[in-house]
């Protein structure tokens, strides 16, 4: 088959951080490094692997 579709989610890259309740809500679009870089003002941290380029949605 040659037809399909894209959807292209980079822009979507917001990380929301709640560290009362250590929780973290990540857009689709957003990267393992931008959860690490939002987590770690709160002292937490988030097991996604070592490639910081890693999609959290796929």
């Amino acid at each position: 088959m040659d037809d399909g579709l894209v959807v292209d989610l980079s822009r979507m890259r917001g990380v929301r951080v709640e560290g009362e309740r250590w929780t973290v809500r990540g857009a689709a679009g957003c990267t393992a490094a931008d959860v690490d870089h939002a987590t770690h003002a709160y002292g937490l941290t988030v097991p996604l692997g070592i490639v910081a380029s890693t999609g959290v949605a796929g």
